[in-house]
C-alpha cells in the first residue's frame, strides 16, 4: 500500500471520527506523502460504531479500518476481518492498525497475515509553550508523551497516598472506609500526547450504615492548581487541591464551601469536611 516511512496524510472528509490517539503530526516524515481520500457518497457509513474510518486504497478497494492500541494482533485481527460480511456493508477489505507506544510505531495489518503489510515510525508527540503540571501557567518547557506519561503516574501515586492518608485519620474517629471502586482518568492532555487512559481509586466514607463522604479524584490538569479532589457529602462537600507549584511534593489545601478560604488539609479540617 503505502512504502515505509513514508507520511500518512488523512482527508476522509468531515464525517471521520476524532482518533485521540492518532493525530497527522504522529507520524514521522520521510520522504512522499501518501494520501487516503474517502468518496463522498461513502462518508456516512463512517459513523458506524464497529469501525473508526474508511478509504480507497490506490487500487480502488474500499477498506475499513479499526485503530487499536497494542503491539500485536492478537484474536483482534480475526474477529476484525469478519466484520464487514458479518454486518453486510460493502467493504473489499479491512485493516487494523495497532498504535504501539513502547516501540513508537504504527503496524497496519490484514487479514490472513502473519506479518503487518507495512510499519511506521511514530514521531513523540511534542508540543512547546504550555506547562503539563500547571495549566494555567505558560512556559516554554518542552511537552512530551513521555513526560506526561510521568505526570499521571505520579499523580496516582499521589491521590493513593492521600487516601491512604484519609483513611488513617477518620477510621479512629468511627467511620469505615470503601476503597475498592475506582474512576477512570482520560483528560483531555493525555488523549493528545497519546497516553493510555488509567484508573484511580475513589473512597466511599461511612458511618455506620450511612454515607458520610464519597471522595474522588476530578483532574490534574485544572486552573489554578495541580490537581483535585472533591469530598461529595448529603450536605453539600468540599473541595481538595494540590497547591504546590511542582508536581513533586504535594500540598493539600481544602476548600469547605465555594467562596471559603482554603485551609491546609489536616485530620480536623477532615473529619469536619465529612460530619
Amino acid at each position: 500500500m503505502l512504502k515505509d516511512h513514508r507520511k500518512l496524510v488523512f482527508e476522509p472528509g468531515g464525517s471521520r471520527r476524532t482518533l485521540p490517539n492518532l493525530r497527522q503530526s504522529d507520524i514521522l516524515s520521510g520522504g512522499d506523502e501518501g494520501h487516503l481520500e474517502l468518496p463522498d457518497q461513502r462518508e456516512e457509513q463512517t459513523n458506524d460504531p464497529g469501525y473508526d474510518f474508511a478509504y480507497t486504497d490506490p487500487d480502488g478497494q474500499f477498506v475499513a479500518v479499526q485503530v487499536k492500541l497494542g503491539s500485536g494482533p492478537g484474536k483482534t485481527l480475526e474477529k476484525w476481518a469478519r466484520f464487514p460480511s458479518d454486518r453486510g456493508y460493502p467493504f473489499d477489505r479491512t485493516e487494523l492498525w495497532l498504535l504501539d507506544r513502547g516501540s513508537l510505531t504504527l503496524q497496519i495489518w490484514s487479514a490472513g497475515r502473519n506479518e503487518p503489510d507495512a510499519q511506521f515510525g511514530l514521531a513523540e508527540v511534542v508540543e512547546t509553550g504550555v506547562n503539563p503540571d500547571i495549566s494555567n501557567r505558560r512556559s516554554s518547557q518542552k511537552i512530551d508523551s513521555a513526560r506526561v506519561e510521568e505526570r499521571v503516574a505520579r499523580w496516582v501515586e499521589q491521590v493513593e497516598a492521600l487516601f491512604t492518608q484519609i483513611e488513617g485519620w477518620v477510621e479512629p474517629n468511627g467511620y469505615s472506609v470503601d476503597r475498592t471502586q475506582t474512576v477512570s482518568m482520560n483528560e483531555e492532555m493525555m488523549q493528545r500526547f497519546a497516553v493510555a487512559a488509567v484508573r484511580l481509586p475513589m473512597l466511599r466514607i461511612r458511618k455506620g450504615t450511612r454515607v458520610a463522604a464519597t471522595i474522588f479524584p476530578v483532574g490534574l490538569w485544572v486552573i489554578g492548581a495541580n490537581g483535585r479532589v472533591d469530598v461529595l457529602t448529603p450536605s453539600g462537600g468540599a473541595t481538595i487541591i494540590n497547591a504546590s507549584d511542582t508536581p513533586n511534593d504535594p500540598i493539600w489545601m481544602i476548600y469547605s464551601s465555594p467562596g471559603s478560604k482554603a485551609v491546609r488539609l489536616d485530620q480536623q479540617h477532615l473529619i469536619a469536611a465529612i460530619q
